[in-house]
This record gives structure tokens, sequence and C-alpha cells, in this order.
């Protein structure tokens, strides 16, 4: 089941998270399951684009991240954006008419890659940071051309060390969530998916990520 769950995750990216924020961002899919039995109704699509072949950029927040997470988590998304759990994925296909009446959008999930992995020496060094100041020394990196630039299938996955502290929507990490996704549109109409995962302890990111693999 965690595999099934992070798979979902990873490569919807955008779906309801805190209150609906993002929805307009991605697929949104949704399980339909009977009173008395967890099978028998598929997912219900209601509308909305998926990332068909994921490019993962990884981001370290800076050099404070635990050692396991730095050296751990680049094989990892190698791994897993060329197994067979992707090649899984593709029932999840968008080339079907929403829930609402709206036109799919023609998009097939399949294998994707991972574009490299970055110690960030970032512009914002606070420990309490916001979900709205990741993004903007997101598009400062990008600017700044140490992240590639985002397409439709780019994702940017950013771990954090310890010491730092991220709110959105009045949750705190380490209290209210773990990890969590994001999307939004720059002023220029680019579109960014991140997903972050501030607790960076070793013992920590091993139980969010690696038992996944089994």
């Amino acid at each position: 089941m965690s595999k099934i769950l992070f798979s979902i995750l990873f490569v919807f990216s955008v779906n309801v998270f805190a209150k609906n924020k993002f929805t307009t961002l991605g697929s949104v899919m949704q399980l339909q399951f009977p009173e008395s039995s967890q099978s028998g109704k598929p997912l219900l699509y209601y509308g909305g684009p998926v990332i068909a072949n994921v490019k993962v950029f990884v981001g370290i927040w800076n050099d404070q991240v635990a050692a396991a997470t730095k050296t751990g988590v680049l094989d990892f998304y190698t791994a897993y954006v060329d197994s067979t759990n992707m090649d899984w994925l593709s029932e999840y296909q968008t080339k079907l008419t929403a829930v609402d009446g709206r036109a799919g959008t023609d998009q097939q999930i399949g294998r994707g890659q991972v574009l490299g992995q970055l110690v960030m020496t970032p512009f914002l060094t606070a420990k309490r940071i916001t979900d709205e100041q990741i993004q903007q020394e997101v598009e400062k990196q990008i600017d700044a051309g140490n992240f590639p630039r985002p397409d439709q299938n780019t994702l940017y996955m950013l771990h954090f060390p310890r010491d730092i502290s991220i709110s959105i929507e009045g949750m705190s990490s380490c209290m209210a969530f773990g990890g969590y996704h994001s999307g939004y549109v720059r002023q220029n109409t680019e579109t960014f998916f991140m997903e972050f995962f501030p607790i960076a302890a070793a013992a920590l990111t091993t139980q969010l990520l690696f038992p996944l693999m089994s």
C-alpha cells in the first residue's frame, strides 16, 4: 500500500492539498470504495493534466541536510522513475472524459528521468520559512541557472535540514506534516511542480522514502 500511495503522490504531484489550493494545476483522481469492500469501483477522473514522463531535479536545501539524504535520494529517485512502478501507473492515463464532462488531456504516464542534484546555497537564510518563500527561492535558483527551467514534466524535489521549520496555511512541518507537494504558476506562465521533505534526519528520511522500494 505504501508503494501505491507514493506512486500516486509522486506522479500526480498537485492533487488536493490544503483546502484544494492546487487543484487547478493538476489532475484529481478519487478512489471510490463501496462500504462493504475495498474493491469494485475504479478511480474517478475529475479532469486536468498529469505528469506523464517525470523529470526529477533534487534540491538539497543546504550542506546541513543529513548525509544519508544527500548521498541516498538521488539513487532512489533514479531507480524509482525508471522502474516497473511507473509502468503500473500507465493505467491512470487521461484519454477519457472527466466526471464533469471535460475532455481529458490525452496523456499516458510512463517512465521518467532524473536531471540531477544540487546542494544549494539558498538566498533565503531564515530558519522559519513559508511555502511562498520556498516558491520564491526556487524561482531565484532557476533564474541564477542553478536549477533547470521547468516544463510540463519537471518536478523539483526539495530536502531540508532538521533545523528548518516550514509553515503553510497555518500548519507547521514536523508537527502537522512530514512532507507535502505544491504547484503554482509563475507570472510568465511557467508552471512549477514541487515536493518538500522537511524531515531530514537520517532515520526519518529512511522511513519516508526507502521502505517504498520493497
